[in-house]
């Protein structure tokens, strides 16, 4: 039986393709569709400037990098929600609500 499972295999290993699958990790849960609308308006000014290198195309996109602002606000807002939402951690809340202590 261990010899025919050998020739089996190797059969399959010359025979067979492998398929190589690339897995994707699961998408922010803090990226809206609001938010993907504006990258997605922010890379379509990036190109257009890049493409044409019109003046008024790069003014265009300098005007939408607020993509960024937008996602550390969406990033902050979600997280401070799981901290709040966290029941077992006494601890994260009690650091939420102190303020950080500056160095002198």
């Amino acid at each position: 039986m261990h010899f025919y499972n050998d020739i089996f295999l190797e059969v399959l290993d010359h025979h067979v393709p492998v398929k190589m699958v690339k897995i994707r990790s699961k998408p922010n849960p803090f990226i809206t569709p609001e938010i993907r609308q504006l990258m997605r308006k922010h890379n379509q000014w990036h190109k257009l400037a890049v493409k044409t290198k019109d003046p008024l195309h790069w003014n265009g996109y300098k005007f939408c990098q607020e993509v960024k602002k937008e996602i550390r606000m969406a990033e902050k807002a979600y997280v401070r929600a799981q901290i709040l939402s966290c029941v077992f951690c006494t601890f994260c809340i009690e650091y939420e609500a102190t303020p950080p202590i500056k160095a002198p």
